[in-house]
Order: structure tokens, then C-alpha cells, then sequence
């Protein structure tokens, strides 16, 4: 069944109630994956680390091994370097034992390939790929194939049972199946399972190391208790609400949902509230700091030929708007600031047309109260 365009707009615009029960997932260097397998009459568990995972410098590699005894297999995959440009043939499969095999351009392993990957991103109209399961070949039409977006699958992520958000597809013939679950951080779509007549594969948790925030400013040591966050005067945030509404929804934003949700990693806002250091005055004056902070940094985040400039009570909603993409464009953990996951998350979550307003309310806004800091 083919996805239709409409839908998938309405669905979108519905992302926040639709993933209200799932958890975002990173992958990162030193990631490591765990599937259950069975291959034949032989079930096992095999887990596969993250060496590489370099996006913007097309790095991405793997190490791989089973449990098995008395004897387990291990070895490795290398990506090519432009697999995410020209890749349509997925590999799955345990792999051959004691080398690191280089995979061709056309090629991906664990990750979605390049054409799967933007058809699931609804970049393109068609996504047909072919996946090579231990020399077997199964070709895969998108326009033919069923596929269900906002699944849910029960996994451990860094230890705590989560609900992660997937897509599923099943080809016309029935088999195999297969779905991949959406990384967080680069938009990129990673195996969940497997299932056809003589092999499965099935996600059971995914590891991935935790820092501190990147961030410009200094980080006191040691998060030993919850930091407490500052609101706005009701009375100022009465008036935020009636002239900037867009805007003042970060005042009441909680990126945890309530804690359901963590963070995957301490901000500096939390370090610098909890030690006494200091931090803006509301969650919205923290955001126009951010942004602020951003455009201090622009020649690290390709707008160093940005002609709009800041002051004290100037942010043309262009200089904006330009600020907001590096949110789209980049990783939290890359992003300076009091608050990096919090306002990745929170501009990611709305669409075009919101972001616009976005802007338009972040001009009025430090028109009328400027950058507080």
C-alpha cells in the first residue's frame, strides 16, 4: 500500500500526541545494539558496537559478534563513504567471522539505505531497495509494499524499558518483514527487526554513552540535585501570551513529559541552577540567550556570510529564522547553550509555518523586552 501525501502531512502535524508514549533514541560512537537472533535451528544473541559514527565526515563503521558456544563469531562492517547518497542494497545476516568487510557505495549494514532512508524521511516518492540476506536476494517496492508509520516497540534503552517509535514494512509477497526504528540526532532509520522463513532478528536494547552538554560555557562539576527552573512574573507572562503565543509555549515546555522521557544528558542550565551560578530569568529569556549564543558561534554553524546583525533589542525575524535551522541541522550535543536538548527538541516539534511565527515572535519579543542574559 502506498503512502499517501496527505495523510502523511496530517500525521506530522499530529507528532507530538503521536509520540507522546515513545522515547527518542541516539546513536552515537560507541553505541552498542543488541538483537536476538535465530538462523536456521540456531538462536543467539548478537551484538553490534558503533566504532564510527561520524555523519558529517561520512564515517560509519561497525564491530559485530554472537554469543554462541562453545565457539562465537565476530568480525566487522565499513560503510563506504558515499552509502548515504547511492545505497539501495541492505545487508542482513551475521556476516563473515574474523574480517571487517568494506561495503560498496551501493551498500548499508544495520543502518536504512540512502533510497529507503529518504522515501521513510518523505523525501522521495518512491523508496525500492533490495535486501541481501546471506547471499539470498529479496527486491522491495515501496509503491507495493505496506508501511506503517508511529509503531511501537518495547526495547531497553541505557538500561530503562522504553517504548521506541518505528516504521514497519511488509512487502507484497509477504516476506520478509522488516522495521527500522528513527535516531534522534541524524535522521537516520536503523534496523529494529528482521523476519523471514530462515532468519529473525529483533532489537532488545540499545546502550549509548552519556556526556555532559556541549557547550561554550563553563560546566560546575557534578549534578547532585534537581535544578529548580525559573518562570516569568505572571504578569509579563500574561502579555508574552497575548502578543507572542508561539514564543510562549517555551515557557511551559517540559522536554521530559513530565519525567517520562529523560534527558540524555544534564544541560548546563541544570549544572549552573543547582550550583548557584546563575541562568536567565525565564525558560524564554534562557532561549533568546541560546540563540544569541548561536549567533556569536555562526562561522561553526555555516552562516558566517550572514548580513542580519544583533543588539541589545534587535532579532530580525530573518536572523531568526537562520538561527532556528541550525536546530534542524545539527546535533544537540554540537549546539552551545543553557538549554541544547530542550530547544532542539522544541523547534524540531513544529512545523514550517510554526517555526515562521516563531520568528516573527522572537523579533516582537526582544523588540519590546531585548536579550537578557
Amino acid at each position: 500500500m502506498k503512502k499517501i501525501g496527505i495523510l502523511w502531512f496530517v500525521v506530522l502535524l499530529l507528532h507530538v500526541t503521536a509520540f507522546a508514549k515513545t522515547t527518542d533514541i541516539e546513536i552515537k560512537k560507541g553505541s552498542v545494539l543488541a538483537y536476538s537472533v535465530r538462523e536456521g535451528s540456531k538462536s543467539f544473541i548478537y551484538t553490534i558496537t558503533i566504532k564510527e559514527w561520524d555523519i558529517d565526515n561520512r564515517k560509519i563503521s561497525f564491530s559485530w559478534q554472537t554469543n554462541e558456544k562453545p565457539v562465537a563469531r565476530k568480525g566487522g562492517y565499513s560503510l563506504a563513504r558515499y552509502n548515504s547518497i547511492t545505497s539501495d542494497e541492505f545487508l542482513v545476516g551475521i556476516g563473515k567471522t574474523g574480517t571487517e568487510e568494506q561495503l560498496t557505495d551501493d551498500q548499508t549494514f544495520v543502518v536504512a539505505p540512502a533510497y529507503l532512508n529518504d522515501y521513510l524521511a518523505d523525501e522521495d516518492e518512491e523508496g525500492d531497495f533490495t535486501i541481501f540476506e546471506n547471499g539470498k536476494k529479496y527486491p522491495i517496492t515501496s509503491s507495493e509494499a505496506e508501511i506503517k508509520d508511529f509503531q511501537e516497540k518495547a526495547l531497553k534503552y541505557n538500561g530503562v524499558a522504553i517504548m521506541g517509535g518505528y516504521t514497519h514494512i511488509i512487502p507484497s509477497a509477504k516476506t520478509p518483514e522488516l522495521g527500522f526504528l528513527q535516531e534522534s540526532t541524524n535522521d537516520k532509520y536503523i534496523l529494529a527487526y528482521y523476519r523471514s522463513a530462515t532468519l529473525t532478528m529483533d532489537i532488545l536494547s540499545i546502550t549509548t554513552p552519556v556526556e555532559t552538554a556541549s557547550s561554550k560555557l563553563s560546566l560546575p562539576p557534578l549534578l547532585k540535585t534537581k535544578p529548580v527552573t525559573k518562570t516569568m512574573d505572571p504578569a509579563k507572562m500574561a502579555a508574552v501570551k497575548k502578543s507572542f503565543p508561539m514564543l510562549a509555549a517555551v515557557e511551559t515546555y517540559d522536554v521530559t513529559d513530565g519525567g517520562k522521557d529523560p534527558k540524555p544528558f544534564d544541560e548546563t542550565y541544570d549544572f549552573r541552577q543547582t550550583s548557584g551560578a546563575g541562568n536567565p530569568p525565564s525558560a524564554i529569556d534562557c532561549f533568546t540567550a541560546d540563540l544569541q549564543i548561536i549567533y556569536k558561534q555562526k562561522k561553526n554553524y555555516g552562516l558566517a556570510d550572514m548580513t542580519e546583525t544583533l543588539d541589545k533589542k534587535s532579532l530580525p525575524a530573518s536572523a531568526a529564522q537562520k538561527l532556528l535551522k541550525v536546530y534542524l541541522d545539527k546535533e544537540a550535543r554540537s549546539i552551545p547553550g543553557y538549554k541544547p536538548w530542550t530547544h532542539w527538541k522544541f523547534v524540531r516539534k513544529l512545523n514550517e509555518s510554526q517555526r515562521y511565527q516563531l520568528a516573527l515572535d522572537l523579533e516582537g519579543y526582544i523588540k519590546q523586552y531585548g536579550f537578557t542574559e
